[in-house]
């Protein structure tokens, strides 16, 4: 009888301090940028998303129309922390937005631009 209070207590503590199951709990906040996509093997799939910040992002979910090497874009996306990333220092996200920016739009100059190297 005495080890029933202790338990209600523990279960009612722990459906309290649990996420919701709605999922609009987020430990990292969506990242927004306007970036260039970048092929980078002859893999399909093999895309990454180079922010004019120079941060490079490696998406899990890029839709085949904007896999264009050199295609501008504008993307919302959520960072992942698994899988491990491919490309060194990249961030593994999920796009949940993206749209197409016009070819006129600011890039990078070149010396600014950070080197990636090709995969297999």
């Amino acid at each position: 009888m005495s080890y029933r209070w202790p338990c209600l207590l523990l279960s009612l503590t722990a459906a309290l301090l649990a996420p919701p199951a709605s999922g609009a709990f987020h430990f990292k906040p969506e990242v927004k940028a306007r970036a260039t996509v970048q092929f980078l093997g002859s893999a399909p799939g093999k895309y990454a998303l180079v922010a004019d910040s120079g941060i490079i992002f490696e998406p899990t979910n890029l839709q085949r129309n904007y896999q264009i090497d050199g295609a501008r874009v504008r993307f919302t996306a959520k960072p992942l922390l698994r899988p491990a990333p491919l490309i060194t220092g990249a961030r593994v996200v999920r796009i949940t937005s993206i749209h197409s920016l016009p070819s006129g739009e600011f890039r990078l100059p070149p010396a600014a631009r950070r080197e990636i190297p090709r995969l297999p």
